[in-house]
């Protein structure tokens, strides 16, 4: 595969799509221009472990940035989105940067589903049991997602994604 120097930006399915060297530098910028001021990460492990990308993304959020949430897993459980939305209480920030491969991608778009949902972890659960699960019916304004896609597998793309609620 030849390296693609070239940049682009794209709006595609209500999406903008920014493609690039250095577009994380921009991220402030982008949060500015949508007046959106506290940027919660959300990766895995191995991505939040990763020093030289966490500084990257942090400086690109300058003072925009509250915080970390690690916590994704290749399983994309709904216990991994919940413990998100713990991050979310915590750190209240008005937009989710998913960071890594496609679980952690459709994880963070979940966090800001089921959060605005409103339902708990125990009453998605105990519906699925009985396969009476209602898909998220967002009860406010969902947190709106940006994301940092470090492979290509298509879920950068997605706008929703899935987890695993039973086993």
């Amino acid at each position: 595969m030849l390296p693609n120097k070239g940049s682009f930006d794209l709006t595609h399915a209500n999406s903008e799509i920014v493609y690039g060297r250095g577009a994380v530098r921009s991220l402030k910028k982008r949060l500015a221009d949508r007046n959106l001021e506290r940027g919660l990460i959300v990766c895995g492990s191995n991505v939040g472990a990763n020093d030289k990308l966490m500084d990257r993304l942090r400086k690109g959020l300058d003072d925009r940035f509250v915080g970390i949430f690690d916590g994704t897993t290749p399983g994309k459980s709904i216990e991994d989105a919940y413990q998100g939305i713990e991050a979310i209480r915590r750190c209240e920030p008005d937009v989710l940067i998913g960071v890594g491969g496609g679980s952690s991608l459709d994880t963070t778009r979940q966090m800001s589903v089921l959060e605005a949902d409103g339902r708990s972890l125990d009453t998605i659960k105990r519906a699925a049991e009985k396969q009476s699960l209602d898909p998220p019916s967002p009860q406010g304004d969902q947190i709106p997602v940006i994301v940092v896609p470090t492979t290509f597998a298509g879920a950068a793309d997605s706008s929703g994604g899935s987890l695993i609620v039973l086993s």
